[in-house]
């Protein structure tokens, strides 16, 4: 037999070389050479190892400054774009300003134009009185027109309460004649009588 590690030639059955000392015992000629493969492959895949792994660090290293100028780039886009639309938000700032203030003096000059060719109509209430009679108790009293213009109709209401102002009840009455402008006109709102009431609102609702 032949030794597998320096080729010298060895008596059958032996189990160390004479010459190199290498083990003998249990190796196969199939293990020597996987064993003979591994050791010369090995270096082989190491070398690859290493040069895949330089590959990948330089491509990573690449990538890195690829999306850091990428990175500045879109800041910069940012930027750009944060400052136009800065400058287009005063300038739509500084013309909605101006349409309101634009707006307030066309409703002062609507306003002013309205007073003008819409003259005043206002009914007052001059005074009145408030009796109980029988069943019935009365509210009476008379209004005046103080506007500038005649009025078609005007109603006058009151508004029955008991001693917490808590509303019991109301009641109306309408006057539908014309009521030129200085003219009074006396009015009665007749109602049941109700022995909570204990205070009243009088108003005026006018109308053109």
């Amino acid at each position: 037999m032949n030794c597998k590690n320096c080729g010298a030639e060895m008596p059958e059955q032996s189990s160390f070389c004479s010459k190199c000392g290498h083990d003998l015992r249990g190796i196969s000629d199939k293990n020597f050479i996987d064993q003979l493969t591994v050791k010369i492959e090995l270096p082989k895949k190491i070398k690859m190892s290493h040069k895949l792994k330089k590959s990948f660090s330089k491509n990573i290293q690449s990538s890195k400054i690829q999306l850091a100028k990428k990175t500045k780039e879109l800041h910069k886009s940012v930027k750009s774009f944060s400052e136009r639309n800065h400058s287009k938000n005063i300038k739509l700032i500084k013309k909605v300003s101006e349409f309101y203030k634009k707006l307030k003096e066309l409703y002062k000059l609507k306003r002013k134009n309205y007073k003008n060719t819409h003259p005043k109509v206002s009914v007052i209430i001059l005074g009145w009185t408030w009796v109980t009679e029988e069943n019935y108790t009365y509210v009476r009293g008379s209004v005046k027109n103080i506007g500038n213009k005649e009025v078609k109709y005007f109603e006058v209401n009151v508004k029955y309460k008991d001693l917490n102002k808590n509303v019991l009840d109301s009641d109306f009455t309408k006057w539908d004649r014309k009521v030129q402008p200085g003219e009074c006109k006396e009015f009665e709102i007749k109602h049941q009588v109700n022995n909570n009431y204990q205070n009243i609102d009088i108003s005026v609702n006018n109308y053109k």
